[in-house]
């Protein structure tokens, strides 16, 4: 397996971007700036708990991940930090499930799902904070299935605004999900399984192993592609193109460039089968000409010891006469 020095690198650097991120919601709603707390007007704000818990998160992140922030930051404070996000996105889910008033709202948008988070926000935040406390217990396949979750549900929504917002804003929890907020939780999705990368997929795809050289270059074209196609039939049923044919041409399109990637990786397995078997052949040769060598000089052993015998032999003879 591949060394993982540069996993707390990059673990500090999106925890700390992380962090910064959520501080700079904050900033935009203590100085009333939509730019900083929704980017554009169209667009859904950030809520003020969801950016609090964004800086928590990302200060756990790299508490309980870099050796840097460990030797410098008693463990408690990331583990206060979690807990302190757990309860604030536990409040979010539990209050939007019972129907109860949202009890934190100071400078949160009450005309935006009163005030508080959105319902996927609250579930990934808690997600994240499961993957942060069994990261700290020593679980680490648990830590890297959540921040799979975690990954997965920051992609939905960045992918839902890639599609269209309007769509994304009529589906149930993602009503009122933010566009910084689902890069946010991809960000610590990521930080999440680059963290734990010594088991699951990270491992795999870290490996130096042929299953890793194929998982290195085929998981890019198995996540960009459909996302790209998507796109583009999508584009093309906004264009009064109809959606029989767009759905017929992305499972074509799907369909060939799948079988290219498993040309691929055949094309590959079977490279590394043929120059395996060569090798092998090669070692049986070269084992069969060691034995024959074995062989040769253990004769010649016998016969150079047959020689020495006969030498000794007719010196004594000759030494007689």
């Amino acid at each position: 397996m591949e060394p993982t020095r540069r996993s707390p690198l990059l673990v500090a650097v999106l925890g700390l971007a992380v962090t910064a991120l959520g501080c700079v919601v904050l900033l935009g709603w203590a100085i009333d700036s939509d730019g900083l707390t929704r980017l554009l007007p169209q667009l859904v704000a950030m809520q003020p708990a969801t950016a609090l818990d964004f800086a928590l998160l990302g200060v756990a992140t790299v508490g309980l991940h870099c050796g840097w922030a460990r030797s410098r930051v008693p463990a408690a404070v990331p583990l206060l930090a979690v807990l302190t996000v757990a309860v604030v996105a536990g409040t979010a889910l539990v209050t939007e499930l019972a129907g109860w008033r949202y009890p934190i709202t100071i400078l949160g948008d009450m005309a935006q799902n009163e005030g508080r988070m959105s319902g996927i926000t609250a579930v990934a935040h808690l997600i994240i904070s499961a993957a942060l406390l069994a990261a700290a217990l020593g679980r680490v396949l648990v830590a890297h299935a959540a921040g799979v979750l975690a990954l997965t549900l920051g992609l939905v929504g960045l992918s839902g605004y890639a599609f269209g917002p309007s769509d994304l804003y009529s589906v149930g929890y993602f009503q009122t999900l933010a566009l910084h907020t689902a890069l946010g939780i991809a960000l610590l999705g990521v930080a999440l399984v680059a963290a734990n990368g010594e088991v699951g997929l990270t491992r795999l795809a870290r490996s130096r192993t042929l299953g890793g050289r194929l998982a290195r270059t085929l998981l890019p074209a198995v996540l960009v592609i459909p996302t790209v196609l998507g796109w583009v039939g999508l584009w093309m049923m906004r264009n009064d193109y109809g959606p029989g044919f767009v759905m017929a041409l992305y499972a074509t399109s799907v369909a060939l460039l799948s079988g290219g990637l498993v040309w691929l990786t055949g094309a590959r397995l079977t490279t590394a089968d043929v120059r395996r078997s060569e090798a092998e052949e090669a070692r049986e040769v070269a084992d069969r000409a060691l034995a024959e060598l074995r062989v040769a000089s253990q004769e010649l052993r016998l016969a150079n010891r047959d020689l020495s015998d006969f030498t000794a032999a007719a010196a004594h003879d000759l030494r007689g006469r």
